[in-house]
């Protein structure tokens, strides 16, 4: 671990993750003002450029621009590839998580395979193990084999949503014999379904592996490593350890992967001491958010909140693409409501429009649904509340969801809203008062090729590089 000691600051910053997916991490006075992942704020995916001080310097600078804090140097920890210190940080924040009470914390360390940690207030342990890769890196290499290498992680995830496990029994031989590379190498030039069916199969036989190491764990239980980036494996996990409800005793950090092991880096030096808002990334006012349509010589309207679910909510029944931009960024994978483009689930073009002509992406991905979480159990089976959109579900009956998804009968990725006054909430809530269905397709605001928008200016680049109808950037209103 790297470390400059300049703790009278009062700041402290950690980088954290791979070359191409280092985090940033920034507590002043006890508190989490900036968690972003370094490729939104370079716009380019990864990178595989590994950040030191200037450029953490230069991105404090463009993300914190309005800050009270000092202009000297943060105290920088980077942590990017060191095993000691992230397993430091990870037990750090299963503690922050678990709010310092008694409990356990499973934690994917993915880097020399999977270990498992229990843990109390007073120490921490190494309980049990799967030797070998651990599960995420097993299904991206098994997909690199198939061909499928140029597919990002979210992707193969989609596709195995999309598939079926047909090939369980192959899988449980290839394991126990040549290994999934020689069925990979089988399957090389099969079709995109059997593809699929594969990706589904080998994602069940890992799960079911790690499922059995969890067995007796005592509650509550904190799940960390980038496995859980994987929503399969989150609800595979949450139904083995049988918690009701799965939410009451399962959390999953906003981001389980190198934002888990940037936020405890912070906790670990006593930098932070309560878990940060999902919302913790670069922020815009409606100042910066006009100033930033007056330098593009832009016309909007400004409305007030209730002028903007209404205008959104007009929109979304025409079958339009509406993006929506507010205050701080998600520092996760999902969109959760910040930074998000909106769509009516029950269109019949809605696939179309989001694969084909907004994200143009292969026929199979499928999108998250947000969903009102007191009607989460009369539309969908899974978990009672998915607030980070972590868990997978499937359709109480599958014809509702037709439009929706590539196949009606696959599982998908569910974000519940609670009736909390947010401005989604209204959104959702408008929408179902309108249409009976208090649900919305939701999907990531950002270009084809790029990471989720961080400011308003990357907002508006994409709303006019893209296919979208309407943006709303905090309370300014914005058509083509």
């Amino acid at each position: 671990m790297r470390a400059v000691n300049t703790a009278s600051t009062q700041v402290t910053a950690v980088l954290a993750g791979d070359a191409a997916n280092q985090c940033l991490a920034v507590a002043h006075r006890g508190e989490a003002i900036l968690i972003c992942p370094l490729e939104r704020w370079r716009r380019r995916r990864g990178s595989h450029e590994i950040f030191g001080r200037d450029l953490v310097r230069s991105a404090m600078a463009t993300l914190l621009p309005e800050q009270d804090i000092p202009t000297c140097d943060p105290e920088l920890f980077d942590v990017t590839g060191d095993a000691d210190a992230t397993t430091e940080a990870l037990l750090a924040a299963a503690r922050l998580y678990a709010g310092h009470q008694p409990g356990h914390a499973l934690i994917s360390r993915g880097i020399s395979g999977m270990e498992w940690w229990a843990f109390t207030p007073e120490s921490a342990t190494l309980t049990r193990r799967i030797d070998g890769p651990a599960p995420d890196v097993v299904i991206a290499r098994f997909a690199g084999a198939l061909g499928l290498s140029h597919l990002p992680p979210t992707q193969v995830e989609a596709l195995g949503r999309w598939g079926e496990p047909l090939m369980v029994d192959e899988v449980h031989a290839a394991l126990e014999h040549d290994g999934l590379d020689a069925l990979a190498r089988h399957l090389h030039d099969a079709d995109h379904k059997r593809h699929a069916d594969a990706i589904c199969s080998v994602q069940q036989v890992l799960a079911a592996r790690v499922a059995s190491l969890v067995t007796n764990v005592a509650h509550p239980v904190v799940l960390l490593g980038d496995v859980f980036l994987n929503s399969y494996f989150t609800t595979v996990v949450a139904a083995a350890l049988g918690a009701p409800g799965h939410d009451v005793a399962i959390i999953v950090p906003p981001d389980p992967g190198a934002g888990a092991i940037a936020v405890g880096g912070l906790a670990a030096r006593g930098a932070l001491s309560v878990p940060p808002s999902p919302f913790a990334g670069p922020s815009a006012n409606v100042t910066e958010t006009k100033l930033a349509l007056d330098r593009c010589k832009l016309t909007y309207e400004f409305l007030n909140e209730a002028g903007c679910v209404t205008r959104a909510t007009e929109a979304l029944r025409r079958g339009r693409l509406v993006a929506w931009f507010e205050q701080g960024m998600e520092w996760g994978p999902r969109a959760l409501g910040h930074r998000s483009i909106f769509a009516d689930a029950s269109n019949p073009y809605v696939l179309e429009n989001l694969n084909v002509y907004l994200k143009k992406r292969p026929a199979f991905m499928s999108y998250a649904l947000s969903i009102r979480a007191s009607q989460t159990a009369a539309w969908v089976d899974g978990p009672t509340h998915s607030r980070g959109m972590q868990y997978q579900y499937t359709a109480r009956e599958p014809g509702r969801f037709a439009q929706f998804l590539p196949r009606a009968t696959q599982p998908f990725r569910v974000h519940t809203v609670d009736d909390d006054g947010s401005s989604i909430a209204q959104l959702i809530r408008a929408f179902e008062v309108e249409t009976g269905l208090p649900y919305l397709a939701n999907t990531s605001f950002n270009a084809i090729t790029e990471p989720l928008v961080a400011t308003p200016t990357d907002a508006i680049r994409c709303f006019f590089g893209s296919g979208l109808d309407l943006l709303i950037m905090n309370g300014l209103v914005v058509t083509k």
